[in-house]
């Protein structure tokens, strides 16, 4: 699949308030004991996915339509653009 054009400030903006959305879900939500966890893992990865993005867009670097961390990860890296702190121990 080729790469969408998926960048500019206005869509980093954009992937940023979708990423407050998921985090703000996940901190309403971590300390209830009857949510499951991968419920909030779910949102984890959205809210992580999501500034990733937003990066890579303020950036005008362009990616796949994807959910992998670990492929937007390395678009940072082919970039130059620092990892978010303790990216390297993500599992891949």
């Amino acid at each position: 699949m080729a790469a969408e054009p998926r960048s500019g400030d206005d869509h980093a903006q954009l992937l940023m308030e979708r990423a407050a959305g998921d985090e703000k879900i996940l901190l309403r939500l971590i300390d209830e004991d009857d949510i499951p966890d991968d419920g909030l893992g779910f949102h984890a990865q959205q809210a992580v996915e999501k500034m990733i993005k937003a990066v890579l867009a303020h950036n005008e670097i362009s990616y796949e339509r994807t959910h992998n961390i670990a492929y937007l990860l390395n678009l940072l890296d082919e970039a130059s653009i620092p990892k978010p702190d303790q990216a390297d121990d993500l599992p891949t």
